[in-house]
């Protein structure tokens, strides 16, 4: 039986991305919303300027990161470790970051709601609106197999989930920046 993981920034350890708003807007506003994520959009990238933010105790710039809920941010040296097995999962954007070129892998493999086991599943709900879930288990059998990397279309945030076979190309290739979570939720409804 497979591991599934909920994929997010290690941020305890590593610096936190972020894409310069404003170089953003500015050059992919008309064409570009922030819905238009999980769809291709390579047509209309251009090279945004992104930056690495410190934490309290992070100081580290990650190999490989996330930005946003659906989006991972590989730096040069993950970029050319991974990029054979990561594009068939989506598109590889260039983002200028400082004097150095990284990618943002724009997730295309979104798989139906039936990926979710509802009955297995809990919502958490703010005034009677679900916001995302307080359990997510998943019907392994509307997975493809050879599925590494994917999202879910009715999980609220697009998150990013993959399989052990993920985690331990990460794990072999030495490369630092992200957290591989089990409960598959959002932290924050953890300790709720």
């Amino acid at each position: 039986m497979k591991q599934y993981y909920r994929i997010q920034p290690d941020l305890e350890k590593y610096m936190r991305f972020q894409l310069d708003n404003f170089d953003f807007l500015d050059k992919l506003g008309d064409k570009f919303e922030l819905t238009d994520l999980g769809k291709p959009i390579q047509h209309a990238w251009q090279p945004v300027k992104g930056k690495y933010y410190p934490g309290v105790a992070a100081r580290v710039v990650p190999d490989i990161s996330t930005w946003e809920a659906d989006m991972l941010i590989l730096s040069h040296k993950a970029y050319d470790l991974l990029k054979e097995e990561l594009q068939a999962y989506g598109e590889l954007l260039p983002v200028e970051v400082e004097s150095d070129t990284c990618y943002l892998l724009n997730v295309l493999a979104r798989l139906p709601e039936n990926v979710i086991d509802f009955e297995g599943s809990e919502y958490e709900y703010y005034e009677d609106e679900p916001v995302g879930f307080r359990v997510l288990k998943f019907n392994e059998k509307y997975i493809p197999e050879d599925q590494l990397l994917f999202c879910v279309q009715s999980d609220f945030a697009y998150n990013i989930y993959c399989d052990d076979r993920f985690k331990n190309m990460i794990d072999e290739k030495d490369l630092g920046g992200l957290y591989f979570n089990t409960t598959l939720i959002d932290p924050y409804f953890i300790s709720q």
